[in-house]
């Protein structure tokens, strides 16, 4: 409320109030509101009570007794009116005046409001539009006005474009454009929109398509299908409604679709075809011919048979092909497919109406029966509703597919049980000359492991193929098969066989084994010696086992020669460690020897360096900690108030070491200990008498010299040690 005051008059003082609505003002408004209120004020000090005469002056008129109640300094509303202005071209001012006669004498106000101009209006929408063609480079556009704009805008959309292009603009009296800027083989809409101060008005809407004449079609073709010959053009026109068809110079079809069927075309004459394109009223000028299809005629006898002296095979789908040999250049429709035994005086005969030149037969047995031998002839059909002559003879041989032998290397047959023989050469054998299987596989097949090793071919002999492999050596006690297979030539048929044996060889006999453990360096020396006997021992394994035989880890994967001796720094302190070696004779065979020792001891053995063939002991000391768990980190990732914990997937052990060496009293210096410590290769291996044997990296090194002991110096040894991939074998 913002109340105007006049001045105080005989201890009492009038105010005007003035609202207007609607605030703002928009184009459509027509009409205004204002509120009038008229207030009373005391001067401080004076009070009036009573009913008084209140009279209105200027834009309000009349008059009436007011019942007034203020003291000192108080306000009160006296009246309050709604008079409502229509809105003009232009701007108005009214004023609106009071004054009230009371018991301390008269008291007046008067105040003055300007009632804005009316906004400016938006044109009225144009409406009826229309465009009609003229000419392929004109149309004429047209609409009626909706009123008020002082200029105007035709907009153009062309063709599948989703944008409206401006294309003219005009004065606001006008009604009509005429556009030439038009082509034929295109479609045209049309819009406008009118314009003034207060802003623009679209139409109520836009125009129908209008097109121009299409253009013509392009490479007209036409194909014969016996009395059917169908009609389309390569290039067509787009938004055609229909097309008219030409054959020679009468017209065949009106307002049709391409492609188009001229049924029951006459096949003893020629036919040559236009076409025109028709859209909206509008029609293209007729197409070129089409190439001239010639009077039907009876074709020639096909040519090209296949199979013709070659051999089936009686169980592979078997395809007879021929060229059809027409001589009107329509396809083929129709075919008879004739068989017969040779000296026989009738044919057997299959039909069929398709265009393919070919018929196939799934089973040839079930076809020609046992006939060994048959000839064949074809006839085609066209467009003329004669048959060919037959063509000429041709020939078939049927045979049954050939079956596949596997034979050693002397060309006996493989026994369930191989006692010796290595089998490293093969033969492979089939018995059908005549179809000599090509493309060949061999392979050795391990059936316990499912492992393959290939024979790869070495010479041929009559129906003998004779193949080797010496990727692979049998090995005793074993299930293998060896696999053949083959392609039959001219068909998609494999033909394939195997033979499935066990080896069965004699083993060498055990070798000696003796095991030593070296308590200065904790190595464990296995010797291993071959006695004579038969069959010679060729070839050694060597494996260990600390937890009973639950895991085996290789340690001379293959030695050969009579003996050998391993020494082994990598064993567990303080557990029973089993050493197995395997004997293998050259045909596989193989015999195992195993052997137990207790590597007791009652210290502690860091190890590093090359094969960790650097060590030292140390005292076992019961301030030694050992701990396990999981490594644990957290990440931060971005848009995260806090961060991710995760934990690793295996479980690692730390050695936390605390121990005391007495130099000058003990095996170990802190010299030789100082230069364990620094090593090249990162990881050390501990080993402790409780069966711990944990590869880590060491850090956390302290070597502190403490105090003087008789003979020499009491050295504290701290270090960690954190459990890691150890890079070799355990």
């Amino acid at each position: 409320m913002a109340i105007v005051w006049g001045a105080y008059q005989n201890n009492l003082r009038l105010g005007v109030d003035i609202i207007m609505s609607p605030e703002p003002l928009t184009a459509s408004t027509a009409q205004v509101t204002l509120t009038v209120g008229l207030y009373a004020q005391t001067a401080p000090g004076a009070s009036l009570y009573g009913n008084w005469q209140l009279s209105y002056t200027g834009n309000w008129s009349g008059g009436n007794r007011v019942p007034v109640n203020l003291g000192s300094g108080a306000m009160t509303r006296l009246h309050i009116a709604y008079i409502d202005y229509p809105l003009t071209g232009s701007a108005r001012t009214v004023t609106f005046g009071a004054g009230l006669q009371h018991f301390f004498g008269h008291t007046s106000v008067s105040r003055s409001f300007t009632i804005p101009a009316r906004l400016a209006q938006l044109p009225g929408a144009p409406y009826g539009l229309s465009a009609a063609y003229v000419s392929d480079q004109q149309i004429n556009f047209s609409w009626s006005s909706g009123g008020g704009q002082t200029s105007l805008t035709v907009y153009r959309q062309v063709d599948d474009s989703t944008s409206w292009d401006a294309v003219a603009t005009l004065s606001g009296s006008d009604t009509s454009f005429t556009d030439r800027g038009v082509l034929p083989g295109h479609r045209y809409r049309y819009g406008v929109h009118a314009y003034n101060a207060a802003g623009s008005r679209p139409d109520n809407g836009a125009t129908s398509w209008v097109y121009t004449t299409p253009i013509v079609p392009e490479s007209v073709h036409a194909a014969r299908n016996g009395v059917r010959v169908t009609v389309d053009a390569r290039v067509k026109p787009r938004w055609v409604d229909s097309y008219d068809v030409m054959d020679g110079t009468t017209v065949v079809a009106s307002n049709v679709k391409l492609p188009w069927v001229h049924a029951n075309a006459s096949i003893d004459i020629t036919h040559q075809y236009k076409v025109r394109a028709k859209v909206g009223g509008r029609v293209s000028a007729w197409s070129d011919p089409s190439d001239v299809l010639q009077a039907a005629k009876k074709p020639n006898p096909p040519a090209n048979l296949s199979p013709n002296g070659n051999a089936l095979v009686r169980i592979q789908p078997a395809r007879f092909s021929w060229r059809h040999n027409p001589t009107d250049e329509s396809a083929q429709t129709a075919y008879a497919f004739k068989w017969r035994v040779p000296g026989a005086t009738s044919w057997n005969t299959s039909s069929g109406t398709t265009s393919n030149e070919f018929v196939e037969f799934p089973s040839p047995a079930s076809t020609f029966g046992t006939a060994n031998r048959i000839e064949w002839v074809v006839q085609t059909r066209g467009a003329h509703s004669a048959y060919s002559n037959e063509s000429p003879v041709a020939t078939a041989q049927l045979v049954n597919p050939p079956s596949i032998r596997i034979l050693d290397q002397d060309k006996h047959s493989i026994p369930a049980t191989d006692m010796g023989q290595p089998l490293q050469r093969v033969w492979v054998a089939w018995d059908n000359t005549l179809f000599a299987p090509v493309n060949w596989t061999v392979t050795l097949v391990d059936v316990e492991t499912g492992q393959e090793w290939a024979y790869g071919f070495e010479r041929a002999d009559s129906v003998y193929r004779q193949y080797a492999q010496y990727a692979h050596e049998l090995r005793s006690d074993r299930t293998y098969q060896i696999k053949a297979s083959g392609v039959v030539p001219g068909t998609d048929l494999t033909v394939s066989s195997f033979v499935q044996f066990v080896t069965k060889y004699d083993p060498p006999v055990a070798a000696t084994v003796d095991v030593t453990f070296n308590e200065s360096d904790a190595a464990v020396g296995v010797h291993w010696s071959a006695p004579n006997g038969s069959p010679a021992a060729v070839a050694y394994q060597v494996e260990r086992t600390e937890d009973g035989g639950k895991t085996w880890t290789v340690l001379v994967p293959h030695a050969s020669g009579r003996s050998g001796l391993f020494i082994d720094r990598l064993a567990a302190l303080g557990v029973d460690v089993t050493y197995r070696v395997t004997t293998f004779s050259a045909r596989g065979a193989a015999t195992v020897r195993e052997v137990t020792l207790n590597t007791a001891a009652d210290y502690v053995l860091l190890s590093g360096g090359d094969g960790f063939t650097s060590a030292v002991r140390l005292t076992y000391s019961p301030r030694t900690k050992v701990e396990a768990g999981r490594k644990r980190t957290n990440y931060t990732f971005s848009g995260r108030p806090l961060p991710v914990a995760y934990a690793g997937g295996n479980i690692a052990r730390t050695v936390e070491y605390t121990g005391v060496i007495y130099q000058g009293l003990e095996d170990v210096t802190v010299e030789q200990l100082t230069d364990l410590f620094q090593v090249a290769n990162p990881v050390h291996l501990y080993r402790d008498p409780d069966g711990r044997k944990i590869f880590g990296t060491v850090s956390n090194i302290t070597v502190d010299r403490r105090r003087r002991v008789a003979g020499g110096a009491e050295w504290v040894i701290e270090f960690t040690l954190t459990e890691t991939d150890s890079g070799v074998g355990n």
